[in-house]
C-alpha cells in the first residue's frame, strides 16, 4: 500500500457522504436488477410472445443491458 494512503484517507471528509453514496449505489443496483428480471420474464412469457413488435421494442428499451449489447 502507498505510504501516503493513510495520510490522504485521514484528511478525507466522510461526514455522511460515503454512507449515502453507498446506499444510493445499493438501491440503484436493486432497481436495475428488478428491471432486468422483469424484462427477461416478459420475453419468456406467453403474453410477451404474442404482443406486437412495437410493444416488445418498448419493453426492451427499458432494460439498459439490452440497449448496449
Amino acid at each position: 500500500m502507498d505510504p501516503l494512503a493513510p495520510q490522504i484517507l485521514s484528511n478525507l471528509d466522510r461526514d455522511g457522504t460515503l454512507g449515502m453514496g453507498y446506499l444510493g449505489a445499493v438501491v440503484s443496483s436493486l432497481i436495475y436488477g428488478i428491471t432486468c428480471i422483469q424484462t427477461f420474464q416478459y420475453y419468456r412469457s406467453p403474453k410477451g410472445q404474442g404482443d406486437p413488435t412495437y410493444i416488445r421494442a418498448f419493453v426492451g428499451s427499458s432494460c439498459p443491458s439490452l440497449r448496449h449489447s
